[in-house]
């Protein structure tokens, strides 16, 4: 008697189905340490700052931690840090701010807000990019020279791209 395999062949399923259950597994994965050891409501706020709080706050206020009462999930306090312009502000909408947080979770989470003035990365700032420096003939001779006898026509021109890059830099580190 034979056994049948019940499973469906991996051909059968659809690659933009299988990567999607592969990224989500893999997001639990690596939240779930952060989750058990800060609690689930800390991280959804981290996770959701910007939404909760709005893009232009978020820009100048970053979540330090969450703390609840003991043996509680409810009636927490939020702590804050944020840049000292915006301190007033924040203080002055916190009734605002504790309603969305409570909104966004569904139940009485936070009761009351913190805040603490300190730096705040803001992910957003560009950095400021270096002039471009042009490359001689010379370099695309030699790029060209060595990328020709590739047949591939992606695969040449970004080995051509990443020659281009390479060389720029090292003109960029000589020129200083």
């Amino acid at each position: 008697m034979m056994i049948k395999n019940t499973k469906p062949d991996i051909a059968d399923r659809t690659p933009k189905r299988q990567g999607i259950n592969r990224i989500s597994a893999m997001t639990k994965a690596l939240l779930k340490p952060m989750i058990d050891q800060y609690g689930e409501a800390y991280v959804g706020i981290l996770l959701d700052w910007p939404t909760i709080i709005g893009e232009r706050y978020a820009k100048l206020t970053a979540v330090q931690y969450l703390k609840f009462p003991k043996d509680r999930k409810t009636d927490g306090i939020l702590y804050i840090r944020c840049v000292s312009a915006a301190m007033p502000i924040l203080q002055a909408q916190s009734p605002q701010l504790i309603e969305r947080l409570n909104r966004h979770f569904g139940y009485r989470a936070i009761v009351n807000i913190r805040l603490q003035a300190g730096l705040v990365f803001d992910a957003s700032i560009q950095k400021k990019k270096m002039p471009e420096i042009p490359l001689s003939e010379n370099a695309h001779r030699t790029i060209n020279k060595l990328t020709t006898d590739i047949a591939n026509d992606e695969l040449r021109l970004a080995l051509q791209r990443l020659g281009e890059g390479i060389l720029k830099e090292s003109e960029r580190v000589n020129v200083k």
